[in-house]
């Protein structure tokens, strides 16, 4: 499975938490009652909750799981001073 193999290799670098992103462009990266499966997934097949099997795997690892909210992801002009100090 490429979640958990994924895990191990976060793990193994050391990371000890994920934010996956459960939302982009109006379609949901999960199973929800409130909008419409990412269509890439929808077509591999819905036997697979991504969200549930990464926080699965996770709590075997000790890495934390953030399911991340965030359309636009960080959009901050390239002169700003959290960009310049954090590339």
């Amino acid at each position: 499975m490429k979640i958990r193999a994924a895990m191990q290799e976060l793990q193994r670098a050391g990371f000890d938490r994920v934010l996956p992103s459960v939302w982009s462009s109006g379609t949901t990266f999960h199973v929800s009652f409130y909008a419409p499966v990412e269509p890439q997934l929808k077509k591999a097949g819905l036997d697979l909750d991504p969200i549930c099997a990464i926080a699965e795997e996770g709590l075997k690892r000790g890495i934390k799981v953030m399911p991340w909210f965030d359309e636009y992801d960080l959009m901050e002009p390239s002169d700003s001073e959290v960009v310049q100090r954090t590339p």
